[in-house]
């Protein structure tokens, strides 16, 4: 596996439960690799950060701009 197959393998080694076979060419390939390795990192950092942000209400300061907002969208 190369570095561009491993990049568009890696949804599937973070969504959802890869075969065995597939997850130990991903493994092998994640383990020898400096660059995927930091590619991962980032991905799953990221992925935390956007599932912390999306459990966190809005502040109401935005909430009343979005609202303004779409109220003037709805008046043009």
């Amino acid at each position: 596996m190369d570095c561009k197959e491993f990049m568009l393998q890696i949804w599937t080694l973070m969504d959802a439960e890869p075969d065995e076979r597939a997850w130990a060419s991903l493994r092998a390939h994640l383990e020898n690799c400096p660059l995927c390795q930091r590619h991962y990192r980032f991905e799953t950092v990221l992925r935390v950060h956007v599932r912390q942000s999306c459990a966190e209400p809005a502040p109401e300061l935005l909430r009343r701009r979005i609202r303004r907002f779409i109220a003037e969208l709805g008046d043009a």
